[in-house]
């Protein structure tokens, strides 16, 4: 089947077909110990997906002030659509919400609303995208 791919700001890759389209990530891991694997976010759950990180980073914020008052030295939280929380003291690159395990963590509100804004572009050129695969 024809697929038609684009690089996102975010890292990922848009892959659109005449069937639908979603948002890959390829992610390496820390070092060699991890296996490399793939994490998907489809387009037919985008908003659910938006919904959910909004939600996901609300809680990251909440915990954040929690744990700074707890003088907490790390803390790890799964939540829903395979994102994760993660803190760490000593390592505070590695702060913030993570979509898939050991990414690029979103930490401020900046991070978040760049995210989801290459996220609803995306879906709109995903669209225009299709509309091109039909034609061919």
């Amino acid at each position: 089947m024809l697929e038609l791919t684009e690089t996102l700001n975010c890292g990922g890759t848009l892959r659109v077909d005449l069937k639908g389209w979603r948002i890959t990530y390829f992610i390496q891991g820390p070092d060699r110990r991890y296996n490399p694997k793939f994490y998907t976010v489809e387009g037919s759950t985008m908003d659910r997906y938006i919904s959910v990180l909004k939600k996901n980073f609300a809680e990251y914020e909440r915990l954040k002030e929690a744990l700074a008052l707890a003088n907490q030295e790390s803390f790890s939280k799964h939540l829903d659509m395979g994102m994760s929380i993660h803190m760490m003291n000593k390592v505070p690159s590695f702060n913030g919400l993570h979509l898939g395990s050991h990414t690029q963590p979103v930490s401020t509100n900046f991070q978040l609303q760049k995210l989801i804004d290459t996220y609803v572009k995306a879906g709109e050129r995903a669209m225009r995208m299709q509309v091109l695969l039909g034609s061919l």
